[in-house]
């Protein structure tokens, strides 16, 4: 078997390097043919994957976070063929976690050699793929305010100072949402379309979520105050945040529409894009083979 391993060495805390002896100690006594590389920018781990794939490499395994996972997978898809395989090293690792892999790169790389495959759900948004959650609102000017921070200041105290800055500055967004044949107007915190359960490093916001059931769930939090805002938040680490029937709606679709007259960020698996107009979320027409 041919095995491609790719290390984002920007991605989550600096120890990528200790991966790499892992690897060999694990591989020496197996038949397996293996190559190790890494990325240098953005969309590198698309276009090693569809390179390697070309070359009949049969798992092409992303060593990162979920934007590393995803764009992996999104060279499988665009090859039509490969097997995904995650060592999550990442800051947020939230699929990893829907997928139930061991956090323990030694022990993530004992489920590649297991070798059990699962078949999973891909979602688009708009010309983007992804395996876990895109959401628009509070959420995504979350991601997008700790970005400021984490060239400061490391870890939680990033994320932390990140929620603070964005609960002074954000606003409700008044957007307009459709799906299975309903239209409604809502001002809203955050509308999160999910394929599995967590995001923003083990968030449970969509507890329900099945990653092989067809289907995407869709969590609308409306608008509500700052103060009760502290209250809930909180909850949806544990996704008890259903509580909330005031505030909290769940929904399932195989398809979403968002509509928005005003710029809003969207989050794309942690990846941060500025939207205006219609943005469109649905199913992607195949699954992806997974090692799980």
């Amino acid at each position: 078997m041919k095995i491609l391993f790719i290390i984002n060495p920007v991605a989550g805390k600096n120890r990528k390097k200790d991966i790499i002896p892992i690897i060999k100690n694990k591989f020496k006594s197996t038949d397996h043919k293996y190559i190790i590389t890494q990325t240098k920018e953005i969309d590198d781990a698309r276009l090693i994957t569809m390179k390697y794939l070309k070359q009949d490499y049969e798992i092409i395994v992303a060593i990162g976070g979920d934007g590393t996972v995803r764009e992996v997978a999104s060279g499988i898809k665009e090859m039509n063929k490969g097997i995904l395989g995650i060592i999550p090293m990442g800051t947020g690792n939230d699929l990893a976690r829907t997928l139930n892999l061991p956090l323990s790169p030694s022990k993530a790389l004992d489920r590649i050699l297991d070798y059990n495959i699962k078949n999973i759900n891909i979602a688009n948004v708009e010309e983007n793929k992804f395996l876990n959650v895109a959401s628009i609102g509070f959420d995504a000017e979350i991601v997008k305010n700790t970005k400021i921070f984490k060239g400061l200041f490391k870890g939680k105290l990033a994320y932390t100072l990140g929620v603070l800055r964005t609960l002074f500055i954000f606003k409700p967004k008044s957007v307009t949402i459709k799906y299975n044949g309903i239209e409604k107007n809502e001002k809203v915190l955050l509308v999160a379309v999910a394929n599995g359960n967590y995001y923003g490093g083990g968030m449970m916001i969509s507890p329900n979520s099945k990653i092989d059931d067809n289907q995407l769930d869709i969590c609308i939090i409306k608008n509500i105050s700052k103060i009760k805002l502290l209250f809930l938040f909180p909850s949806v680490y544990n996704g008890k945040h259903g509580k909330y029937k005031k505030y909290v709606e769940f929904i399932r679709a195989n398809s979403l529409n968002i509509y928005s007259k005003e710029k809003i960020f969207l989050n794309i698996d942690g990846d941060i894009l500025e939207k205006k107009g219609l943005i469109q979320f649905n199913l992607y027409n195949k699954n992806i083979k997974v090692i799980g």
